[in-house]
């Protein structure tokens, strides 16, 4: 259910965040996907994400979805900020990361592992759970 991210042996890497991400399994012949999920910060100061990055697609890129004069778009952002002793949840319909130019079909049921990159220059490994095509939340 919840996949919560880990330190591995490298000293850049962590865990500042509990992490339960996953994505929507990939549309037939779409480039793109999108990662969801709570971030929920422990710590007593709040935490920024800079980027991400994952194997499964040629960019990932953090964006939110933006309502304007009845239009919907999605616009990068700089980061991801999770306020100290707090959650962020990204939704369909809100604050998710871009997977650009997958590699290959996200099937659900699948795993792969993302990486989230922070301002202060460590980062930390999560995994994300793909679930069906149009899920709304969280498997």
């Amino acid at each position: 259910m919840l996949f919560a991210a880990a330190a591995q042996a490298n000293p850049k890497l962590d865990p500042k965040l509990d992490v339960a991400a996953w994505a929507r399994a990939s549309i037939p012949g779409s480039p793109n996907g999108a990662v969801y999920g709570q971030f929920t910060n422990e710590t007593g100061k709040d935490v920024v994400i800079k980027s991400v990055s994952t194997d499964v697609a040629g960019s990932a890129m953090i964006h939110e979805t933006v309502i304007r004069e009845g239009m919907v778009s999605m616009k990068p952002v700089p980061s991801l900020v999770v306020p100290a002793g707090k959650s962020v949840t990204c939704k369909p319909g809100g604050c998710h990361i871009m997977l650009m130019g997958i590699k290959h079909p996200l099937t659900p049921g699948d795993t792969f592992a993302a990486t989230l990159h922070f301002e202060d220059g460590t980062s930390m490994e999560t995994t994300v759970k793909v679930g069906h095509i149009g899920q709304m939340k969280a498997p």
